[in-house]
């Protein structure tokens, strides 16, 4: 019996090479379809990197898709709602169309444009894929699938969508300026996560994860092509790759080694990570309205019929010209206390004033 095993056995084991071999095939036609399905999907969308010179020489890349420039979340407040309205619409229909290829499940829902709400949204990452309807903003009715939930809240799908300019929504509407920042951010954090796990090693810090023009175009035009054709390209922002693209898949029976890696690269990016991001996202925008806010007076301003005199005693204040027409500012040093015991205080006097005490 023990002479005849090694026998019986590798009839067996020559089945299971032959299926294995088969199956290899078989992944790798399924893998190169995927490429070139999400390779004409970025280039039916417009997906696209442009080179500018600027005045000192430097050259400077533009991601559009469509035709539209895509916006980094950072710099939301110069930018027109109807640019940002458009270019947002076109990358969740490439996400969505893509990872559909992919069998692929983002981390945020995306829920694209559909009969009861014309725009696209995004749900947080706790309320992604519940499974049940939910009201639509600016719709008056209420799914009946979601009356019995009885008193629970329901997840408020964030909107990606802007009727006016940001920086005049954040004013009149706060609540809603914080729906679309936290809205535009995940879309942003779903694009990392799409190029972390599809094998680009890409970090979850705010840096890598805003460029979305870069990430996108990195992801379906660069990493795809260098997957069919084992070329090497310059992605200055990303550390290297781990797998090849399309490897990684939810709905895939056979775990690949490269599946194995993509969920290990994908457990770090973690919800507390992504309120990171959302913070620093906010307080970069805050920072740009602030000091949007403060006005540049230019030198022919400052020509009025006032003396403007900082620090300094009353005998030197009453020195002033009275028939001078100019401005003129009188800097005293910080260290100059003035009679009324106050340092480093700026004082306005009207000439009638100083006229009348003269």
């Amino acid at each position: 019996m023990a002479s005849r095993v090694p026998q019986l056995l590798e009839p067996l084991h020559a089945t299971i090479r032959r299926s294995q071999r088969r199956l290899d095939k078989i992944q790798a036609r399924t893998l190169e379809g995927k490429t070139k399905l999400c390779q004409e999907t970025a280039r039916l969308a417009g997906l696209q990197q442009k080179r500018r010179r600027m005045p000192d020489g430097t050259i400077m890349y533009d991601y559009v898709i469509g035709g539209i420039s895509i916006t980094d979340p950072r710099h939301l407040n110069s930018a027109q709602p109807q640019l940002i309205n458009a270019s947002i619409a076109n990358i969740c229909r490439l996400l969505i169309t893509c990872c559909h290829y992919l069998s692929v499940r983002l981390p945020a829902e995306i829920t694209p444009p559909h009969a009861n709400y014309p725009h696209p949204t995004i749900f947080s990452l706790q309320s992604s894929y519940q499974g049940f309807e939910l009201p639509f903003p600016g719709s008056s009715s209420t799914p009946s699938s979601s009356r019995t939930l009885e008193q629970r809240s329901l997840p408020k799908p964030r909107l990606l969508h802007l009727d006016r300019p940001l920086v005049a929504l954040a004013k009149e509407d706060p609540a809603r300026y914080n729906l679309f920042i936290e809205g535009i951010s995940l879309l942003a954090w779903n694009v990392a996560w799409l190029c972390t796990c599809q094998g680009l090693n890409l970090s979850s810090a705010y840096q890598a994860v805003c460029p979305m023009g870069l990430n996108l175009f990195t992801l379906f035009r660069e990493h795809t092509s260098r997957s069919s054709t084992s070329q090497t390209t310059n992605a200055e922002h990303l550390s290297g790759t781990n797998h090849p693209f399309g490897q990684f898949s939810h709905a895939s029976a056979r775990q690949a080694p490269a599946s194995i890696e993509g969920l290990d690269a994908t457990r770090n990016w973690r919800a507390t990570s992504f309120a990171r991001l959302l913070d620093k996202i906010k307080q970069i925008l805050l920072q740009d309205m602030s000091g949007a806010e403060w006005e540049v007076i230019s030198g022919d301003d400052f020509e009025q019929e006032e003396a403007v005199l900082v620090g300094g005693s009353r005998g030197s204040r009453g020195a002033t010209s009275a028939g001078s027409s100019s401005v003129k500012r009188v800097a005293e040093s910080e260290d100059v206390v003035g009679e009324d015991g106050n340092k480093g205080y700026l004082k306005l006097k009207s000439r009638t004033g100083e006229a009348g005490r003269s």
